[in-house]
């Protein structure tokens, strides 16, 4: 009910965010030896931290979410076992033949 439209969304955001890193990359690959020659390495790299830095926010809540829903996921079956454990105890002797 909450975590499908959650990750759905975290993860478009993910890839929206991945889209100006990986262009910024390609453009520099095409053009590295016109940034050596007016000496703007230092401005490329900055910019490349500030967009991997935007990459990794949706990427910590997508673990986020993912950790949730493991919690969630574990919190159920633990009651099923638990209930299960009760209704075996609570059964007369004979019912279950081994």
């Amino acid at each position: 009910q909450y975590y499908i439209p959650a990750a759905r969304e975290l993860s478009r955001l993910g890839g929206v965010c991945a889209a100006p890193l990986i262009q910024h990359f390609a453009e520099t690959l095409a053009g590295s030896a016109t940034i050596r020659s007016f000496d703007q390495e230092s401005r490329f790299i900055e910019t490349n931290f500030v967009l991997v830095d935007q990459i990794s926010r949706p990427k910590f809540h997508i673990a986020g979410a993912m950790e949730w829903l493991c919690f969630r996921l574990e919190l159920l079956s633990a009651c099923i076992f638990a209930f299960s454990l009760i209704f075996l105890i609570l059964l007369p002797k004979g019912v279950i033949s081994p």
